[in-house]
């Protein structure tokens, strides 16, 4: 069966291996022997619910059917397997062909796509999948990212972008889910932010282009996907996958500062992009803000032994709060943006003091209050969002922070002479400030 696209895009996936999105299948026949098997749960389906074939399956959705999709850069795609849904809202779907990439399950109620999750990768011969639980969140992904296959940037970012940047709840994305528009503005700000961390990375000389980071969270995408099968929160997980993408980043020679500005940059474009074109924004906008704090909390814990600990630790103790205030706050961007700001002038006030502990404890009240002054200059330098204020497009925030770290550093350079300390570490100061103070600019 052919299903074509129109102006509802519908289930699809994403490229993992390779982001360019060569949708050609490395089996070019039918191999019933080598087929995989692609298994997992539909848990909300889009209403309108039906009930006229048969009782609710499970609580919220009432899918018959499923479908193993593959989707092609021109933005056709065709069913390649399919299965019912039982009664528990599981499904297994057999005979599906080796070798694809570009693949999605679709749930149907009573015919109509009602749901969708990406399958990550290519699907190997004789492997079962375990595709995560179809719900609004995974919808609006695939949903995402199928836009962004057919406007042609899908070598921008990936499926596994796309799912580390987005995440939401249940019936409030139905407005979202049901407009075009808003969808391709989703799709338009979440390939901006992918282009946005590949200049960012590229700058900072780090291969971590958009396919690079999609064959670095394969793992941890079927991790994902597993824990959220096994009854896991979606927060918990969420969070976990998050720390798996920094893990990923940091082991291919991105340093954690260059992830702080590289999520700051996405979030930032994300918000440029979609702001006054989504009625969710602030909950979009949201789980990219959330992202950095935990990147820019990862920064500063890695010095949690070093001779900067108590500044460190001051710093992340600082960034927890911030991310726990922004997750309490997500209703509206401006909420977001308030907390934001408020939590940027708290970490503020809490390195600067932990600066002068670290730097000038034993000294005169003079030298004190020099080095609290330079500490505030070097973490307004520090504060990234200020410099990613007019940034709305990938190069625009690349170029913003092309020459950041040299001014943090030497700002933190005339901290430390005003404080008299030549045993300080001004790179590792650097990076704490960076880590306090890096975060995204929300319109």
């Amino acid at each position: 069966m052919k299903i074509r696209n129109s102006t509802m895009f519908v289930a699809m996936t994403a490229l993992l291996t390779m982001a360019a999105c060569d949708d050609t299948p490395t089996t070019p026949d039918f191999d019933e022997e080598n087929a995989a098997v692609v298994e997992g749960r539909v848990d909300e389906t889009t209403p309108p619910q039906s009930s006229a074939n048969g009782p609710q399956k499970a609580p919220g959705t009432a899918a018959q059917t499923v479908s193993v999709v593959q989707i092609s850069s021109s933005g056709e795609y065709g069913e390649l397997a399919s299965a019912d849904v039982q009664a528990d809202g599981t499904y297994r779907i057999e005979s599906v062909p080796y070798g694809r990439t570009n693949t999605a399950v679709v749930a149907y109620v009573d015919g109509r796509a009602a749901g969708e999750v990406m399958i990550h990768g290519e699907i190997r011969a004789r492997s079962t999948v375990r595709a995560a639980p179809i719900t609004y969140e995974t919808t609006m992904e695939t949903r995402t990212y199928a836009r962004i296959m057919a406007s042609g940037r899908a070598d921008q970012t990936s499926t596994t972008d796309v799912a580390l940047l987005l995440r939401a709840n249940g019936s409030e994305l139905e407005t979202l889910l049901a407009s075009d528009a808003e969808l391709d503005a989703v799709a338009e700000g979440s390939a901006e932010a992918g282009a946005t961390m590949n200049d960012v990375f590229a700058n900072a000389g780090v291969s971590l282009g958009a396919s690079t980071r999609s064959n670095l969270m394969i793992g941890a995408a079927a991790d994902f996907a597993a824990d959220l099968l096994g009854g896991i929160s979606l927060e918990v997980a969420h969070d976990d996958y998050a720390d798996a993408a920094i893990d990923a980043w940091s082991s291919a020679g991105a340093r954690l500062e260059t992830i702080v500005m590289a999520t700051a940059g996405a979030a930032t474009t994300l918000d440029a992009v979609i702001e006054g074109r989504t009625s969710v924004r602030g909950r979009i906008i949201t789980e990219p803000v959330l992202f950095n704090l935990r990147a820019r909390e990862r920064a500063a814990a890695q010095y949690e032994s070093s001779a900067e600990a108590t500044l460190a630790a001051a710093v992340e103790s600082s960034l927890a709060d911030a991310r726990a205030g922004v997750e309490a706050s997500s209703s509206t961007a401006a909420e977001v943006k308030s907390e934001l700001e408020t939590r940027l002038n708290a970490t503020i006030d809490v390195a600067a003091d932990a600066a002068v502990d670290l730097l000038a404890a034993g000294a005169s009240f003079a030298v004190q209050a020099n080095v609290r002054a330079a500490a505030e200059t070097a973490l307004a330098e520090a504060t990234l969002n200020t410099r990613l204020e007019s940034a709305a497009t990938a190069s625009a925030a690349a170029s913003a922070m092309a020459d950041y770290r040299a001014s943090v550093r030497s700002a933190v350079q005339a901290m430390v002479e005003a404080a008299g300390d030549t045993d300080a570490d001004v790179d590792v100061i650097t990076e704490l400030f960076i880590a306090a103070c890096g975060g995204a600019y929300i319109r």
